[in-house]
């Protein structure tokens, strides 16, 4: 997978996301029972998304550490092919 498709893949994961959040919200706000039972599952639901959003970003977090471990990577590798080069002439 490459880098443009994980990024679009996290956009689409953090709109699939708030999507849900909002629709779970107005669910639980046009639905037929008390309002202190609506505000728990708002509670609960707001939560459950939080969680969600963290993990998404924590998988952010290790997918840029992954990319700038291989970017370093190459760039020593292409440093050191460099001056292999220069020493071979």
């Amino acid at each position: 997978m490459s880098c443009e498709e994980k990024s679009n893949f996290g956009a689409f994961l953090v709109g699939l996301i708030s999507g849900a959040a909002i629709g779970a919200g107005l669910a639980l706000l046009f639905a037929p029972q008390s309002g202190k039972e609506t505000r728990e599952k708002i509670k609960d639901s707001a939560e459950a998304v939080k969680d969600k959003i963290a993990d998404l970003l924590d998988d952010t977090k290790d997918f840029i550490a992954e990319q700038k471990r291989a970017i370093s990577d190459a760039v020593s590798a292409g440093k050191e092919a460099i001056k292999k080069a220069y020493e071979g002439e």
